[in-house]
């Protein structure tokens, strides 16, 4: 039997792409619904000083810890300690928020107690989903601080 370029057989070789072809505007309109990402770990990749990381995550719960930075849409916000840097993401395409520091330091704190080993100086870390100060879900992720958010 030979097969033509038929409708019907493009349709099905449509149906059979149309997950890979979902998979990111489904995890945006999970995001939009309100439906969390816990925390990922990232082991082995841009590691970092577990001690810079927990540092950060302390000053940004104590110090000044009501401060807010705007986070415009498809942008991103970082702060950064020794050798380490928190990355803030905000993949929507038109909504806007603000990112307060105690809030960063509670998601960063997050993903230590998940992806970080106490014993050990280096941690690969990993990341979460957060809010913004609107309701927002943003991007969490640790990384050493050579590298780009």
């Amino acid at each position: 039997m030979h097969l033509k370029s038929s409708p019907i057989l493009i349709a099905i070789l449509s149906l059979l792409s149309l997950p890979s072809l979902l998979a990111s505007p489904v995890a945006k309109l999970g995001k939009q619904l309100g439906i969390p990402k816990g925390p990922s770990c990232s082991e082995g990749v841009g590691l970092f000083p577990l001690s810079d990381a927990q540092a950060l995550a302390t000053e940004l719960q104590t110090v000044d810890p009501d401060d807010m930075s705007y986070l415009p849409h498809d942008n991103s916000h970082w702060w950064e300690k020794g050798l380490f840097r928190i990355c803030i993401q905000n993949d929507f395409v038109s909504d806007n928020t603000h990112i307060v520091r105690k809030t960063a330091g509670e998601n960063l704190q997050k993903i230590i107690d998940k992806c970080c080993k106490l014993d050990e100086p280096y941690c690969g870390g990993g990341e979460r989903q957060g809010k913004g100060d609107s309701g927002l879900y943003i991007d969490f992720t640790t990384r050493n601080a050579g590298d780009i958010c």
